[in-house]
């Protein structure tokens, strides 16, 4: 499976919360409140009540937040779909053209390169179990430590465990004051049509058009470096 199937799976009325204005924010910018969100699980259009996946992040300090979703990334064995979508997410906010973005995608792009359908708390493979399936070990080595330099955060010699950082709750509800318009199949980023209309406001500066170019350039990096997970 291919990260761009990862994020076709999902309708876009699945995802809204993927597609609030873009500030491209510094990773070391974000707080832990940025961490706490829902995900909705059925079509948000004609609802008030709307089921949905509840990410409750357990630590205050946004930095412990990070290192343990990228060292559970990497290395360890309760990564799940759920924790994929919240660094996803993490990318999305931050996207740059910069090491560290394509850091954050190469992880993302790899760990679900041979993977297969899965649910929201399945469990995905390691990065570095991918790598050295398909590298071996030594130039494996090689492919994480050049991730790790380039990302702005030590990661903890230990498993921080991932489940006293994070709560995820698969039975919360989003609540619709005013249920969702329907939306129109294959709206995405480039439909400026699609801004809620109660904002009022034209799209921030960063576009989500800019957005989708800077995801096609790094992706490009990532596709030339590693031709063997296509």
């Amino acid at each position: 499976m291919k990260i761009e199937d990862y994020i076709e799976l999902v309708e876009v009325s699945r995802i809204n919360f993927l597609f609030t204005p873009v500030k491209n924010e510094k990773i070391r910018g974000l707080t832990a409140s940025f961490f706490k969100f829902k995900i909705p699980l059925e079509a948000t259009n004609g609802r008030s009540d709307v089921k949905a996946l509840a990410i409750i992040p357990l630590v205050g300090q946004p930095e412990k937040l990070i290192t343990a979703l990228i060292w559970e990334a990497l290395f360890g064995k309760k990564f799940k779909v759920c924790h994929w979508m919240i660094l996803f997410q993490m990318f999305l906010r931050t996207i740059s053209k910069t090491r560290e973005s394509e850091a954050l995608l190469t992880i993302l792009y790899l760990i679900t390169a041979q993977a297969g359908l899965s649910r929201w708390n399945s469990n995905m493979k390691p990065l570095k179990t991918m790598l050295s399936k398909n590298l071996g070990e030594q130039l494996s080595e090689e492919f994480l430590q050049d991730i790790l330099k380039n990302l702005s955060f030590k990661l903890p010699h230990r498993s921080p465990d991932i489940d006293k950082h994070f709560r995820i709750d698969h039975n919360a509800v989003i609540k619709q004051s005013t249920p969702a318009e329907q939306r129109r199949i294959g709206v995405g980023y480039k439909d400026k049509g699609s801004l809620r209309k109660e904002t009022g406001v034209e799209p921030e500066s960063f576009t989500f058009e800019e957005t989708e170019q800077m995801f096609d350039l790094l992706l490009r990096r990532i596709k030339m470096k590693y031709p063997n997970f296509h």
